[in-house]
């Protein structure tokens, strides 16, 4: 009895193969990612914009964040290669 137990454990699983990973094709998951992304940039060209109105010179850091959410959502947005 005990024998059958082991060589039942020993069979690999079968686990069902996905052509898109679940993280991928979760369409809520990607709208939050896009949405964030699309007011950090928004929010970063409004404060620039404003602290030029004040007389005062924006940070890089400013920039910096713009440039890179903008990257991410290239990123993100391109079509995913189908082989």
């Amino acid at each position: 009895m005990f024998e059958k137990f082991v060589r039942k454990c020993q069979k690999p699983a079968k686990v069902p193969l996905h052509p898109v990973s679940p993280a991928c094709s979760d369409v809520l998951t990607l709208r939050i990612v896009v949405i964030t992304l699309s007011m950090t940039t928004i929010g970063c060209a409004g404060s620039s914009v404003w602290l030029n109105l004040q007389g005062k010179q924006s940070p890089d850091l400013l920039t910096t964040l713009a440039t890179s959410s903008v990257a991410a959502m290239v990123v993100v947005l391109k079509p995913s290669p189908r082989g």
